[in-house]
Order: C-alpha cells, then structure tokens, then sequence
C-alpha cells in the first residue's frame, strides 16, 4: 500500500495502518490461512492482507498435457501436467487490499504459508482519520499496475510476455540478493501460464530459455531471481 505514497505522507500512513491492525485484531477480524487455502470472502466488504501474498484466480480449466518431467527437470522446476492451471487475475501483498464484486467469479487463495487477512466493511474505513483516502490511493496503484501487466500482454512473443510478467513481479514484491532481485515466493509453471494466457508445456520451455540467456536465475528453493543490472532486452534469438 505504501509505495504510492509521497515520502512526507508515508509515516502518517504506516501509523494508520497499524492503527487498523489493532483495531481488526481486537474486533476479530484477521483470520489466517496457510499456503493454498482458500480465503473467505463475500461481496461488500473490503480485505486487506496483513502478512504474507494472496492470488486472485478465476474458474479452474482442466488441460491434458503430456508428461513434462524431462522438460520439468531440465529448467529446475517441477510442475505436475494434471494439476489444473487456474486464471491468475493477482497478486495481492502486505498492506495491500481487495474486494470482491456481485458478479464475478473469482476465488482468492493464500498464496504464502501463515498469510493473514483482515476484513473491513466500507462504512468502516473511516474509523482512522484518511485511511479511506489510503485505500483508495492503494486502489489507484493496482489499477495502474493491472494496466502495465494488461499492456505487456500485448507483446506478440509469449516469451516476452513471460520475461515482462516476470519484471512486474521483481518490481513490486522483489527482494535483493546474491543473484539480483528475486521473487520472494514461489510460482508453479501453472500459475505463470494461468497469469499471460499460455500453458504449462510452454512455460517449462520459456523458462528453460531464459535461464540459458541469462535473463533469470532459478534457486534450489525454486524461487525466480532477475539480474538487476540489466535492463530488459527482449532477446530476438529466443524462439517460441
């Protein structure tokens, strides 16, 4: 939530968000989940995620792949061909909100172990003096980043829009180590084909490729890091 912020409002907004926590706490309105359960939701109220990241998926589609082991192995990722490969509409982190609408379906799952969400009704928000105006402003961020992430899907090459998702992702939750910036969390070939649109046979492979240019690194916790001292370059030899 706090990234769109200016420097001189940022203190008074992690005040604020406290503040809430607090109050959610004492009102028992946290509840925690661990990893890959699903997170109780229903239209009209507002959640936030305290600890940890949720994902936003719509309807499961089933696939029928062939066995990608080999394929699986070589990238250093393992991915089961019979799981289903959701739609990743999200990626939702600390102090960051979502809702539900009437209409849609959408299902939200923890997508880290021992993630916390808190719940508000709307009427609520204004219990701490301008954090409704923070929650609107936090909004206002992820239609911006869901904008960015849109525009990349315009990219002709699915390799293109993996690397781009993939940018996204280091930019907003990314964590500085050894091998650059790395994701923090891991991302299974079906939720980054669910999230550009592609299938998990194609993902395996893109990976692989990346991985051979130097574009990414994949650690023995299958966790994705990206060099930061290169910029994104598209490579024209990385052939779908």
């Amino acid at each position: 939530m706090y990234s769109v912020y200016t420097p001189s409002t940022i203190e008074d907004s992690l005040l604020r968000w406290q503040q809430i926590c607090h109050w959610a706490q004492e009102n028992d309105r946290c509840q925690q989940y661990q990893k890959d359960a699903l997170v109780s939701c229903e239209s009209g109220w507002i959640y936030f995620v305290q600890r940890g990241v949720v994902r936003l998926h719509g309807q499961q589609i089933s696939e029928s792949l062939p066995n990608l082991s080999d394929s699986s192995t070589a990238t250093g990722l393992i991915d089961s061909p019979k799981d289903p490969v959701p739609s990743l509409l999200a990626l939702v982190g600390t102090g960051q909100p979502f809702e539900l609408g009437r209409d849609l379906q959408i299902q939200v799952t923890a997508h880290t172990r021992n993630t916390q969400v808190l719940r508000i009704h709307a009427r609520e928000l204004s219990l701490v003096p301008g954090f409704e105006m923070d929650t609107l402003q936090a909004f206002r961020y992820q239609h911006q980043r869901q904008m960015l992430r849109l525009n990349n899907l315009t990219r002709g090459r699915t390799v293109d829009q993996l690397l781009g998702y993939l940018h996204l992702l280091a930019e907003e939750f990314g964590e500085e180590d050894h091998a650059g910036l790395h994701i923090p969390f891991v991302l299974t070939h079906a939720q980054l084909a669910g999230a550009i649109g592609s299938t998990r046979v194609t993902i395996t492979r893109m990976l692989g490729e990346l991985r051979k240019y130097g574009e990414i690194s994949i650690s023995s916790g299958n966790k994705i890091s990206l060099p930061i001292r290169k910029k994104l370059t598209w490579h024209l030899h990385l052939i779908e």
